[in-house]
């Protein structure tokens, strides 16, 4: 029997917009990125699924931690599309934030006796200096929390934002990436 791994992408949007960061003065940059994929091999005791890409034939191996229940109901054959979302949120952060770094990380899997499945969102919140931003390359150079420097590509979602800001200015950034996948039978 044919299953699908299919991504919950409405319910993993709801819960990276949990962040709420986004005010009138910030920007939001979201993606959400598709593949397929179909089971070649399951190694039950190892927890190890491979797959083959469809789009390019490449082998890709995933562990399925202890967290992913009904393990044993997937196999060879079974057809699985990925929808990853990512989201990069920023404002200006308020000059007496002492700043930080804080990840946060929700997951929930399906009940005993599902059909294998699960849904994680990460979500890191961080302030950053800015050293310095170049409009014509789009290049950000960043004072991290930790006192490194990074020199980062800007989205073009964010590019608009990261014109108006000056060195020295801390902005507020959230990044939230998300996944949820099931599998469901194919009809047909």
């Amino acid at each position: 029997m044919k299953t699908l791994w299919t991504i919950l992408s409405a319910s993993a949007l709801a819960l990276a917009g949990c962040s709420g960061m986004t005010g009138s003065d910030g920007a939001v940059s979201e993606d959400i990125v598709s593949s397929t994929a179909t089971v070649t091999s399951v190694d039950y005791d190892e927890r190890i699924v491979t797959m083959t890409a469809d789009e390019t034939g490449d082998t890709i191996t995933v562990f399925a931690n202890d967290g992913i229940p009904n393990l044993d109901q997937l196999e060879a054959g079974d057809k699985v599309v990925a929808d990853y979302y990512e989201s990069v949120a920023v404002n200006m952060a308020d000059p007496m934030d002492p700043g930080g770094d804080l990840t946060v990380i929700d997951s929930i899997s399906a009940p005993e006796g599902e059909k294998p499945g699960a849904m994680a969102v990460a979500t890191r919140n961080l302030v950053v200096e800015v050293v310095s931003y170049d409009s014509a390359t789009g290049f950000a150079t960043l004072t991290m929390p930790d006192g490194t420097t990074n020199r980062v590509t800007v989205p073009g979602e964010l590019r608009s934002f990261a014109e108006r800001l000056n060195p020295g200015d801390r902005v507020e950034v959230s990044i939230t990436d998300a996944v949820a996948v099931t599998i469901e039978e194919v009809t047909g």
